[in-house]
């Protein structure tokens, strides 16, 4: 395996403005890649596998699938096929918080099928984001950032439908304060990230929220930041081949001795170990 997965900032795409629409025919692999902004596509046209953060799930026309900064993956057309693919991308401005609460009340992947009538439904949505992106006409900001609100609400209830009825109310069950920081967390971990900032997104004090914090999770914040962290730097080790550093600096570890301690700690071998020795899946 030899991967190398690329970075896409938001210098890249989003120097302008806050939304961009894109459509695209893309013959053969989409390479392994990560970006700062979320991304939401739809794929039109294509059968394969979509690799999201190591994992592997089938790719139909009416797949879509709603991405955040801290996601990284790859798309593999079957037998070097062709994916057509409509996309929207954005910044962390356009969702707000009655949306973010929505989508990612259950911290879970946000993948689905449309089929029939939704997916012409949806998918009309992304021409009307096309078409206001590139024509420009009087209002079109209002009507594009409306119409992305509009199918991120659509994304949230039929994702959210997949959940059991144990599972939603064992979700739901959560402090409406903590779940907001946890949500935070997931978006956030790999970046220099403190107790403070996920107490000031609960909008509760650092000790409160502390207690808080450990009664309904089980563990410590610091616990929890450090296992999202081991997770994602685990699964880069499985998929890519970057070095250890700089999966070590992108994982939001500011050390390296710091980071082979506590993922020996946590898996049982050392980083680079793991690498020599991984296993066909991650679980």
């Amino acid at each position: 395996m030899d991967q190398y997965p690329k970075r896409l900032t938001n210098n890249m795409y989003m120097a302008s403005t806050s939304i961009q629409v894109f459509y695209g025919t893309h013959n053969g692999k989409i390479d392994l890649h990560w970006h700062e902004f979320y991304e939401m596509s739809v794929i039109l046209k294509g059968e394969g596998i979509h690799v999201l953060n190591g994992t592997s799930y089938p790719i139909v026309p009416g797949s879509l699938f709603l991405l955040t900064p801290a996601d990284f993956h790859e798309l593999v057309p079957t037998a070097n096929g062709t994916f057509e693919i409509l996309n929207v991308i954005f910044t962390d401005e356009q969702l707000i918080e009655e949306i973010r609460q929505l989508l990612f009340q259950q911290t879970k992947t946000l993948m689905t099928v449309f089929e029939g009538a939704e997916l012409a439904s949806i998918e009309a949505d992304y021409w009307r984001l096309w078409d206001e992106s590139n024509n420009r006409r009087e209002g079109y900001r209002i009507v594009i950032e409306r119409t992305l609100q509009r199918m991120l609400v659509d994304v949230a209830r039929k994702c959210n439908t997949r959940l059991s009825h144990t599972e939603f109310k064992q979700e739901h069950s959560l402090n409406q304060a903590i779940r907001q920081a946890l949500i935070y967390m997931h978006h956030h971990f790999r970046e220099p990230l403190t107790l403070k900032d996920a107490a000031r997104q609960a909008q509760l004090s650092t000790t409160y929220f502390s207690e808080c914090f450990h009664k309904i999770t089980g563990v410590s914040f610091q616990h929890y930041l450090q296992d999202l962290r081991l997770q994602f730097a685990r699964t880069l080790l499985h998929v890519s081949n970057l070095p250890i550093t700089e999966i070590c600096l992108a994982s939001g570890f500011n050390t390296l001795s710091h980071f082979d301690r506590v993922f020996k700690r946590e898996f049982q071998q050392s980083p680079r170990v793991y690498r020599q020795n991984k296993p066909g899946t991650i679980k």
